[in-house]
């Protein structure tokens, strides 16, 4: 299956744990401006679903990982930054879990420090920052089929062959061009 095919979050998130995938995780690229004392700097950041740093087995450096809660509705705009996000903005302080990362649409209350080495897992580009894909901004975006910003990470199930997988992936397809 080619992995360089963009989706729409809504589509995204219709693809979903059957006989074949056991897990999904969607992903979209977010672009901010962050303020800092000293200025500002464009960042590169991820969307991610819940379970990703776990199903990915990315344990956090410092704070935690995103977690299951912090997808509900409701919940406060959190963030996990990356570690040399961390170094360069932050002086690798201990004082940035709990801090407020301000940017030119949102605040996010940092929660934790990606372990160094991890740059996310949108291709080609180095992520700095992680927040559920609920807080995506603008948000109409989330609801918007046609804005095609989102990867789709899937481990099938043991044994499935890539027939199989292309086979499901081939019904999902057809059954969003027939709407």
């Amino acid at each position: 299956v080619d992995p360089r095919i963009w989706l729409s979050i809504p589509e995204a998130q219709e693809i979903q744990p059957s006989g074949i995938i056991e897990t999904v995780l969607t992903t979209a690229r977010v672009r901010a401006i962050a303020v800092h004392r000293d200025g500002a700097e464009r960042l590169r950041g991820e969307g991610v679903t819940p379970g990703y740093f776990q199903r990915l087995g990315i344990r956090a450096a410092l704070g935690r990982p995103l977690e299951a809660s912090d997808h509900e509705a409701g919940a406060g705009s959190v963030i996990v930054i990356g570690h040399r996000l961390w170094t360069r903005a932050y002086g690798a302080n201990r004082s940035a879990i709990g801090s407020v990362l301000r940017t030119q649409r949102a605040s996010y209350t940092i929660v934790g420090v990606a372990p160094p080495g991890f740059n996310g897992t949108v291709e080609d580009d180095d992520v700095e920052f992680w927040i559920p894909i609920e807080q995506y901004e603008p948000q109409r975006m989330i609801t918007d089929r046609n804005s095609r910003q989102t990867w789709v990470l899937m481990l099938t199930r043991p044994g499935v062959s890539e027939a199989a997988l292309r086979e499901s992936i081939g019904a999902i397809s057809r059954d969003w061009k027939a709407r």
